[in-house]
């Protein structure tokens, strides 16, 4: 794996201390994740701050997905 990929599973089953390699796969692996959750949590904020303006009182109704 060249150091632009992202892993895209955890290696389990092995003992990261003594491979450092899979220590750092898997410290890779949930930095991508916790990477790639937060920017999906700003455009669901972002979508949903812009249906809150568009639909004004009504925005719980129509703004629930």
């Amino acid at each position: 794996m060249s150091s632009t990929e992202r892993p895209t599973a955890p290696i389990f089953g092995v003992d990261e201390s003594k491979d450092l390699k899979v220590f750092y796969h898997n410290v890779a692996y949930k930095t991508n994740r916790v990477a790639i959750n937060l920017e999906k949590m700003k455009i669901l904020k972002d979508r949903l701050g812009e249906c809150v303006r568009q639909e004004g009182v009504n925005y719980i109704d129509k703004c629930e997905q």
